[in-house]
């Protein structure tokens, strides 16, 4: 129950936008623990996609990068 409390919250944060004080006035919990908890699930989205969404460029990508900017 709390992990999905915690999801909720941090879900919530990077949906809206809101300050923190509003998230943890809706939530009843105190705004460093939005603070936390936003970072723990920013973090862990972060560490689950970085490598399928933003894989480093290897050499022949760089090579090809730089290959159309120089075209333009």
């Amino acid at each position: 129950m709390y992990y999905m409390y915690v999801a909720c919250i941090g879900e919530w944060y990077l949906a809206t936008g809101d300050s923190y004080r509003t998230i943890a006035f809706s939530y009843r919990v105190g705004h460093i623990t939005v603070a936390v908890i936003v970072r723990e699930v920013a973090g862990a989205i972060w560490t689950a996609l970085v490598e399928e969404t933003m894989p480093v460029p290897q050499t022949e990508d760089w090579r090809a990068i730089a290959a159309e900017f120089q075209e333009r």
